[in-house]
């Protein structure tokens, strides 16, 4: 908590970092939604996933640069 305190993330040891912000963040979120991972040389990881699954969209060879996505714009 310390490091992070001082804004120095990446120099606190990433499960502890971890367990802190997951707990942390539903009290500063108040009633937004947030979601959270990590990433790591295995990959990525979510600790809070989502509500909502996000899938990778299939590319429409037909569909003009131009066009508007169909994906939901997120409630800040």
């Amino acid at each position: 908590m310390e490091e992070i305190d001082r804004g120095q993330a990446n120099k606190a040891v990433p499960e502890d970092a971890t367990d802190f912000l997951r707990a942390a963040l539903p009290l500063v979120s108040e009633k937004a939604k947030f979601i959270l991972g990590t990433m790591t040389e295995r990959g990525f990881d979510w600790i809070v996933p989502p509500d909502e699954p996000v899938e990778k969209a299939k590319e429409d060879k037909n569909k003009p640069p131009e066009a508007p996505t169909l994906r939901k714009k997120p409630n800040p």
